[in-house]
């Protein structure tokens, strides 16, 4: 009974960001695209390993984490592009989000947790219990390593969704829910530990937000249309969120802390890129097709490389190496 109910509600959630993965069967392979460093990409067809692998010189790379609706985590160096590893054994993965360390969290989502794996680790580190919440999107303060959970909805009967904040990515959350917001979808930490978020009204209506000390406060987009829950992120002095053009193509509008656009990206060629991670002069997308398009930011403009793909892409992290 828990389990078919949790089928009905991911269900929703993923036809409401037009995930086309969760709306039919899984192949029985993934298929993987990596650019190896030479711009071109090439696919390989592979049975899904059955058992989590990193090769031993992930571990002194760069990282990027990406996970797909198929319930694996991807592992690829970056900016170079070569699968180095991948993550298994979840429930549903959504979201990926990493800490100052190069620790990564994985929302392990019909299993109502999320669990820590070291920076080119194979092996959990860390569980927290996210109590019969859907955890969505995840981002962790890299000031003090409180982490940050959207959880899209509860299957408490009569509760909704909420943001469930772990002190020092440990123990249990204290939960913020928005009288106005009953689904909540991104979410990224700014400065002085303000988080930003996005999600839907009790009428099917876009909201977006910020929560700090405790306290709600909506934000109004004034220079673009925004209609559904996009990538929220402070990223390289601006608060960011995800839209999209006529075309199609995926638009990164950086927005004030009152909504008003003072510029945008457009990323040609991310259709359906509704999480993206902003890290240095990149800006790398999961996009709905299924690919993984690496972009210049701010310029945006056409992808520079593709690093790799998935099955369906759902969200991207970059994992630092520690420095020696």
């Amino acid at each position: 009974m828990i389990r078919g109910f949790r089928a009905d509600y991911v269900l929703a959630a993923c036809v409401a960001l037009l995930l086309p993965a969760c709306t039919s069967e899984l192949p029985t392979r993934d298929t993987i695209a990596s650019t190896g460093g030479s711009g071109a990409v090439a696919r390989v067809k592979g049975l899904r390993p059955r058992a989590s692998w990193v090769l031993p010189e992930a571990r002194s790379q760069n990282l990027l984490y990406v996970s797909g609706n198929s319930g694996y985590v991807y592992i690829f160096s970056f900016p170079k592009g070569k699968l180095v590893g991948t993550l298994t054994g979840f429930q549903e993965v959504a979201g990926v989000c990493a800490d100052a360390a190069g620790n990564v969290w994985v929302a392990n989502s019909a299993d109502f947790d999320l669990i820590e794996y070291a920076h080119g680790g194979t092996s959990p580190i860390a569980t927290l219990t996210d109590y019969e919440s859907y955890p969505f999107s995840c981002f962790v303060n890299r000031q003090n390593g409180d982490l940050a959970v959207s959880n899209i909805f509860s299957i408490k009967q009569g509760q909704v969704g909420s943001i469930a904040v772990y002190p020092s990515a440990s123990g249990a959350p204290k939960l913020y829910k928005d009288s106005k917001i009953s689904e909540y979808y991104f979410l990224g930490y700014g400065p002085q530990g303000k988080i930003y978020f996005d999600g839907t009204g009790y009428g099917n209506n876009f909201e977006l937000a910020r929560l700090y000390r405790g306290r709600f406060t909506p934000i109004v987009i004034s220079g673009a249309t925004i209609t559904s829950p996009g990538s929220v992120q402070y990223g390289e002095g601006s608060l960011t969120i995800g839209g999209a053009d006529g075309a199609g193509d995926a638009i990164v509008y950086r927005i004030t802390d009152q909504g008003v656009v003072t510029g945008e990206a457009t990323l040609v060629g991310a259709f359906g890129c509704m999480s993206y991670e902003i890290w240095k002069s990149y800006v790398i997308c999961a996009s709905v097709n299924g690919s993984v398009p690496v972009y210049n930011y701010p310029a945006g403009g056409s992808p520079i490389e593709t690093v790799g793909a998935s099955t369906n892409p759902f969200q991207v992290v970059i994992s630092e190496a520690r420095k020696r």
